[in-house]
């Protein structure tokens, strides 16, 4: 099972084509700890990246979803149809439940209506 943190760093892991820097994934809500677990878990892979710009040079670390990434992502949103799928049912039960009780309450005041009184 993953951390709301974990499913939404490889939600955008999922989305990049190239994956994404620490810094972003961290600025969308992940923690270093979770990122890490992610990577120990093999959900994600980390590559050290060397980045140039305007005469400057240095590493930088990117994360990459792996295949097991995909595939726990995808058993996430599965499990949580069928648990929405189970709330569904439940609310329609209760519904009926609450509905019946009218419909039997309704019935038995206009029954007791129709028996003559003792004498």
């Amino acid at each position: 099972m993953l951390a709301p943190d974990q499913h939404a760093a490889l939600e955008l892991l999922a989305d990049s084509a190239q994956g994404c820097t620490v810094p972003i994934l961290l600025a969308s809500g992940c923690s270093v700890a979770s990122l890490r677990r992610l990577a120990r878990q093999r959900l994600a892979i980390a590559d050290r990246v060397r980045v140039s710009r305007e005469h400057r040079s240095g590493t930088v670390v990117r994360f990459r979803i792996s295949k097991a990434g995909r595939k726990a992502l995808h058993d996430g949103r599965r499990n949580r149809h069928k648990k929405l799928f189970g709330l569904a049912i439940l609310v329609l039960f209760v519904i009926g439940m609450i509905a019946g009780m009218y419909v039997g309450a309704f019935v038995l005041t206009n029954a007791l209506e129709l028996i003559p009184p003792a004498a």
